[in-house]
């Protein structure tokens, strides 16, 4: 009779839904490096001396501009080789792909081609408390590395 309610209870956490997102709607990311340099660095091996100074995502966002969901923004200010800063905003969509993996993609607007954020396509793998997102190989982006926001 005891193995049978463990079996029960190991039959029961076995089935659970998992359908809800490990990412938590209403977390919030920092950005701690870009392959594997910190901050500020380059975001992509392109030859330009764009530098990210700063950058958090935020997932579960709304916008009047997107009717997709689920929903992430990214806030980013950037260095450009004059020294001056500029701030960024970018939105995309993601969708879980695997365990704690997802398919991200942007959603392009103001300032991005379309061939840029077709580009930008790649995959978010969450680890704890570490985000990692590596972009496909035709973007040149290097990886970003994200802690959550306490």
């Amino acid at each position: 009779m005891r193995i049978s309610a463990i079996l029960l209870v190991a039959l029961a956490v076995g089935c659970a839904d998992n359908t809800s997102p490990p990412i938590d709607p209403g977390s919030t990311w920092v950005l701690e490096s870009v392959g594997g340099d910190p901050l500020p660095a380059r975001i992509a091996d392109t030859g330009t001396d764009l530098l990210i100074v700063r950058e958090t995502l935020s997932f579960g966002v709304d916008s009047p501009q997107y009717a997709v969901r689920p929903l992430a923004r990214g806030d980013r200010i950037v260095r450009h080789s004059d020294g001056t800063e500029a701030a960024e905003q970018w939105f995309f969509t993601y969708r879980e792909s695997g365990r704690l993996t997802y398919t991200i993609e942007p959603l392009c607007s103001d300032g991005f081609s379309l061939a840029s954020c077709i580009d930008l396509s790649g995959v978010a793998t969450l680890e704890r408390s570490d985000l990692r997102i590596r972009f496909n190989e035709a973007s040149r982006h290097r990886e970003l590395r994200y802690r959550q926001s306490q």
